[in-house]
């Protein structure tokens, strides 16, 4: 589920890449249209391919180790998953304007904090996994590392988007 909830805050990512200016930065050349659109077509692509990446090793770890994946549990959680971060997404990215103190650029790379950690869960738990035969202990340090994160990287991204002065003033 964690591999999944990668993907589902890829998607609000891009959403949120969408709907924020982008720097000052940027060379005058190149139309605000067509950079932010390359910007989000990229990452799409970029974070997408890592999410796919993780996906096979996930699926092919998961499938050696327990048999089919559940249709109905996983439809559940994926559900609960999108619910959740929409809820957040809305209360604080639109609602209290979040939108107004990041830029295209900022959001780019704020999710990759997330596939450095399924990196490391996937080397070394997975390989912990298939020389214990047992992957319990792989499980118990994701959560413990995912939960750690999540927490430190809501209330970092929250704080600094709510303190922040605009980027378009």
């Amino acid at each position: 589920m964690y591999w999944f909830e990668n993907i589902v805050i890829g998607v609000y990512n891009a959403v949120k890449m969408a709907m924020s200016p982008l720097g000052k930065e940027e060379p005058q050349y190149v139309t605000d249209t067509t950079l932010k659109w390359s910007l989000i077509g990229f990452f799409v692509l970029h974070y997408g391919g890592f999410c796919a990446g993780h996906g096979v090793f996930v699926y092919l770890l998961y499938k050696i180790s327990y048999g089919e994946i559940g249709t109905w549990p996983f439809i559940v959680a994926a559900l609960s998953l999108f619910a959740s971060h929409g809820i957040s997404f809305f209360q604080n990215f639109i609602e209290k304007k979040e939108y107004t103190h990041t830029t295209v650029q900022q959001l780019m790379f704020e999710p990759y904090k997330r596939i450095v950690l399924i990196h490391v869960v996937i080397l070394i738990g997975g390989g912990a996994t298939f020389i214990l035969g047992e992957p319990l202990f792989a499980l118990i340090v994701l959560i413990l590392l995912k939960i750690g994160l999540d927490i430190k990287m809501h209330q970092k991204e929250h704080k600094k988007l709510q303190t922040e002065p605009s980027p378009t003033h």
